[in-house]
């Protein structure tokens, strides 16, 4: 190896006063003494998750991610708000009860209790419960036509989840 510093460390030590005062803000300070506004972290939180999309995006998804996103976004684009929310609600819903199905029969010292804890826990049941209410609103006075299409949109979601799941499990990547 040569005597020149590997990108990343030079990388590091070229931008660390940058990092110091990330590290020294007054988000972060009060993060850190528990005195940061409620207000302020939700913020945090939800910007954290559309960064989360994106940085996702730029990661190489698994065929059935892949499928089950295009379907998605590709739904959000070139349909009705009904629809949509039809093909969203099987993601809350079947995380739901994933997650209260494996907390009933999960083993003790679970390694991955924190997940099942996640999806098992009152918090995501509440936000599940509103996207089922706020999709029930949506469809209540539809026409037949648009109300099949969500049932339609709800069974290919519902289909794509089974994807997601196997693909996870056969460790799915691209054949070629």
């Amino acid at each position: 190896m040569s005597s020149t510093k590997l990108f990343s460390r030079q990388a590091w030590d070229k931008n660390a006063s940058i990092y110091e005062v990330i590290r020294t803000m007054p988000f972060n300070a009060q993060l850190a003494s528990g005195t940061l506004s409620e207000a302020r972290f939700k913020h945090y939180i939800t910007q954290d998750a559309h960064y989360l999309i994106g940085f996702g995006r730029a990661l190489p998804l698994s065929p059935a991610c892949h499928h089950y996103v295009s379907y998605l976004l590709a739904t959000a684009y070139a349909d009705p708000y009904e629809v949509l929310l039809g093909a969203l609600l099987p993601c809350f819903w079947i995380y739901a009860e994933v997650g209260r199905d494996i907390h009933a029969r999960a083993r003790a010292a679970n390694p991955y209790q924190a997940w099942i804890d996640t999806y098992a826990g009152e918090e995501f049941h509440a936000a599940v419960r509103a996207v089922i209410a706020a999709t029930d609103e949506a469809a209540a006075d539809v026409s037949p036509s648009l109300r099949a299409r969500m049932h339609a949109a709800f069974t290919r979601a519902t289909q794509l989840e089974w994807a997601f799941w196997d693909s996870a499990f056969r460790l799915e990547t691209w054949p070629v």
